[in-house]
């Protein structure tokens, strides 16, 4: 696989209807954070964890996060860096 680099690659499917997964990829293992934030800049979801090397997951249930339909963005954040993407729940 790829390593040596920081990947947020984008969510898929996108846009979605329930259920959407956000993969990213780490050079090493790694504590980290993903958020998702709404337009307004509220946080509606946190994943905190211990990422390992290569291709990671989390996987978005828009139904128990109680998310409505609009636009969300999505910051992966290991190491003090950070990376953010837009998603699209729809109805």
């Amino acid at each position: 696989g790829e390593t040596g680099e920081l990947q947020l690659l984008q969510n898929k499917p996108n846009p979605f209807e329930n259920q959407t997964r956000i993969e990213f990829t780490l050079p090493e293992a790694s504590m980290g954070k993903i958020t998702i934030t709404n337009t307004y800049g509220e946080t509606v979801a946190t994943f905190n964890g211990k990422f390992s090397a290569g291709l990671n997951y989390v996987d978005v249930n828009a139904e128990q996060m109680k998310l409505v339909p609009g636009v969300y963005y999505y910051t992966l954040e290991i190491n003090g860096r950070k990376v953010t993407r837009k998603m699209v729940l729809l109805k």
